[in-house]
């Protein structure tokens, strides 16, 4: 029976077994125990004990040392043999004062034992102490399994989200020889960002980037991010587009005070030139590995992406030399401190490549920050890239594994495009124009190859043909710097212009023809120049044309270069 008991003792309760073959002993115990609100199961012999004791799984267990039969410490024996995580205390009961008994009782598996006659309070007070002593180890099992459970539940979570991540962030461009990085995070998740992509025409995209903080809060826009920069890339946009698109999404979705330091730059390996946006990271160094020395430091110039909602990015330009090599990294490089509160800082990392005997720079900047710190903790996610421009190739092959949609086949049509001054100034229409072709024809296999044709197209259309620029500018030291200034200006003097492009597709039996038509009003250039020139060619300027043709079935201009037609073949 159970006695209504106040809630102050409900944790005292406990389920009791007591083992017993004296009656008059039995009956007292089940009254004294029953009295105290406790549920009392009883046994006479070893057998009924250990079925009680199997079947009622008891909180505390009080065990009578001479039965018939199997005696106490037998029972006991065999009772913490029982498989279980449940702590089982077992008080000896026994008329016995010998020591060699008690310690019997001890080395049996007793935890205590109560002499006959018993004294009451004695005995409550025990049985108290124990019950709750029971409901404790049960408790605290029940944590621990709660926790493992928990704990193995947030390894599988941190696993699955980490494998996400990695499949995200990760790109094959990264494993190019060319290219070495280091990426250190100082907790699971990675705050810092590495992500790099060829555009449709060979040129190729690089973004790093250093979100607020570390760990999964930091690390939580990098999903978002990665998504805009490989899905613009892959549409053919440039930097300033992307992170223009980058800074509209982190504003949007960032609590307030998380914002992202980014630094990108666009490499095109046919005129070797880097274009650098810097956003908030440390300086980006183009050190030359013949000279030793960094020739050139490109400091932050912009906010860091989510601080502004309309941000007027700066883009710098570099007319990359023979052996020239980009070395880009995070904060927690330069402001790593050693146990004195001394920051790294950027002059000694520049210090430590400039004589750097290392044949990989950060291999030398790692082991010569690792000693600067001298065993005092990093702080901060780690991150460095170094790039070794002179040896990236702008013509890559498409990766095999990719599944492209299969092409419309039997479709016909027709798409005009015009852009005057204004269009031309402040967006570049060629993404969308793909994109287009895409939606319609589903030639995602051939996006490469209708890139540099209507890229070259435009280029020439808007370049030669509207502003009137001379390509032998290129050629100069700091030519490209000097070319793209002008263009600018040109650009933002333009008043009057119009560049035209026509699209018409034409079906074959397995395929079918793209015939791209694009006039300008300009004056047009003297395409004859480049009609003798060697595709190997190693000036700056016209192997955009050469190639073209290589790809297209046709090229044709009229006399004086403003309209041309160019038609490409493709064979599902």
């Amino acid at each position: 029976m159970v006695s209504d008991i106040d809630s102050n003792s409900a944790s005292s309760i406990s389920r009791i077994l007591v083992v017993e073959d004296d009656d008059v002993d039995l009956e007292i115990l089940v009254k004294v125990l029953s009295g105290e609100g406790h549920t009392v199961h009883s046994a006479t012999n070893g057998k009924n004990a250990i079925e009680l004791f199997e079947r009622i799984r008891p909180d505390i267990v009080l065990m009578d040392v001479m039965l018939d039969g199997m005696d106490g410490f037998d029972i006991a024996r065999l009772i913490a043999e029982y498989p279980s995580n449940k702590f089982t205390p077992i008080i000896f009961t026994t008329a016995l004062t010998d020591s060699a008994s008690i310690t019997r009782c001890f080395e049996s598996g007793g935890i205590d034992v109560l002499h006959k006659p018993f004294n009451y309070t004695v005995l409550k007070s025990k049985v108290r102490t124990f019950g709750e002593l029971s409901q404790l180890y049960a408790t605290s099992i029940e944590q621990r399994d709660a926790l493992e459970s928990y704990n193995s539940l947030l390894k599988n979570n941190y696993e699955v989200a980490e494998n996400v991540f990695n499949k995200v962030m990760h790109s094959d461009v990264l494993d190019m020889k060319a290219i070495q990085y280091s990426l250190s995070p100082i907790a699971v998740f990675n705050g810092d960002i590495l992500l790099a992509a060829y555009r449709p025409s060979g040129e190729l995209n690089v973004m790093m980037g250093d979100f607020t903080g570390h760990g999964l809060p930091a690390a939580i826009g990098a999903i978002p991010v990665s998504d805009i920069f490989y899905g613009m890339s892959a549409k053919g946009y440039g930097m300033i587009d992307i992170m223009a698109e980058i800074n509209s999404k982190v504003s949007r979705i960032l609590p307030r005070g998380l914002f992202l330091a980014a630094c990108a730059l666009e490499y095109d390996s046919d005129p070797m030139e880097l274009s650098i946006i810097n956003a908030g990271l440390p300086d980006m160094l183009v050190f030359n590995a013949a000279s030793q020395k960094v020739e050139k430091r490109f400091v932050s110039k912009n906010y860091p992406l989510g601080v502004s909602a309309d941000p007027q990015p700066v883009k710098e330009t570099h007319q990359v030399q023979k052996d020239d090599m980009v070395l880009m990294f995070t904060d927690g490089v330069v402001e790593s401190q050693n146990e004195q509160g001394e920051m790294y800082g950027l002059d000694r990392l520049i210090c430590e490549i400039e004589g750097c005997a290392e044949s990989s720079l950060i291999d030398g900047i790692l082991g010569n920050l690792n000693s600067f710190l001298d065993g005092n903790q990093k702080t901060d996610d780690i991150t460095i890239l170094q790039m070794d421009v002179c040896n990236i190739d702008k013509r890559v092959k498409a990766r095999t594994e990719v599944i492209y949609p299969d092409p419309v086949i039997g479709s016909e049509w027709k798409a005009s495009f015009y852009f005057g001054p204004a269009m031309l100034r402040n967006c570049d229409p060629l993404p969308n124009i793909i994109q287009t072709v895409m939606e319609f024809q589903k030639l995602q296999k051939f996006r490469q190859d209708i890139f540099v044709i209507l890229k070259e197209l435009f280029i020439n259309a808007l370049d030669h043909g509207l502003l009137e620029l001379n390509s032998q500018l290129k050629d100069q030291p700091d030519g490209f710097t000097l070319y793209l200034a002008e263009k600018k200006a040109r650009l933002e003097e333009l008043e009057i212009g119009i560049i035209s492009i026509e699209i018409i597709h034409k079906a074959t039996e397995s395929g079918g023809y793209l015939d791209f038509y694009v006039n300008d009003t300009g004056k047009g250039f003297d395409i004859s120049l480049l009609e003798n020139k060697p595709f190997a060619t190693s000036a700056y300027h016209g192997r955009g044309i050469l190639m073209m043709k290589s790809i297209c079935e046709s090229v044709t201009y009229n006399e004086v270069g403003n309209q041309v037609h160019a038609r490409y073949r493709w064979d599902a």
